[in-house]
């Protein structure tokens, strides 16, 4: 909302970054939560129905806002508010579909519920016997990634691999805009070129099955 009210770039730029900032909470939960919900085999199937969704909102969006920006009927600013609606329908969703899916909380939960129901006071979860606060919960989640990349090869490996398969999808969508919009002068409404990742996504994913089958 505050990048869709920016008078100048300036205030756009600086509202983009906590937009930004808060926007990667799904990227960095949704593998906790798919690995909470279904064992190793189970996430075979699961994990490329996040990833596509994923990749394919990062295409998608800029071919609605191409559409958006060279429309004469709405601002630009109709970029942002399509985003808000659909951030804010998502989010509804979440907080009436969503259920928690940590097992140590839900254990707590559990135990919460047991304690008055029984008057056992001995039903205690394990998150609870920890007695951890928010800063040092909070300090253990970002040192544990430190932790677990550092003597671990395979983990630096496939982090490096990530991170270029990352530049290389962004210099697409930066490379497109460019390449076709500003040198070869095609419309911004015309770069549904982005919708060939989306086919190659759900092709990759297509041979999920083949190689489970292999495996």
């Amino acid at each position: 909302m505050a990048s869709g009210l920016a008078p100048n770039i300036g205030a756009q730029l600086t509202f983009r970054f906590p937009a930004g900032f808060f926007g990667s909470t799904p990227l960095t939960c949704a593998g906790g939560s798919i690995s909470d919900l279904w064992n190793l085999m189970g996430r075979v199937f699961t994990f490329p129905v996040f990833a596509n969704a994923a990749f394919t909102g990062l295409v998608l969006g800029p071919v609605m806002g191409g559409f958006i920006a060279q429309s004469n009927a709405v601002s630009w600013r109709w970029t942002k508010w399509t985003t808000l609606i659909m951030s804010g329908l998502v989010l509804e969703l979440v907080m009436l579909f969503q259920p928690e899916t940590y097992p140590p909380i839900l254990l707590k939960w559990k135990a919460g519920h047991l304690r008055p129901v029984t008057g056992d006071k001995w039903y205690v979860g394990n998150i609870e016997i920890r007695g951890d606060g928010f800063l040092k919960r909070l300090g253990t989640a970002l040192y544990r990634h430190f932790l677990l990349t550092t003597p671990e090869p395979v983990i630096m490996l496939l982090a490096l691999y990530l991170t270029v398969i990352y530049i290389v999808l962004f210099t697409f969508l930066d490379g497109y805009n460019y390449i076709f919009g500003m040198i070869h002068g095609t419309s911004q409404g015309s770069l549904v070129l982005f919708l060939g990742i989306v086919v190659g996504s759900f092709g990759a994913s297509a041979l999920v099955l083949l190689i489970y089958k292999w495996a």
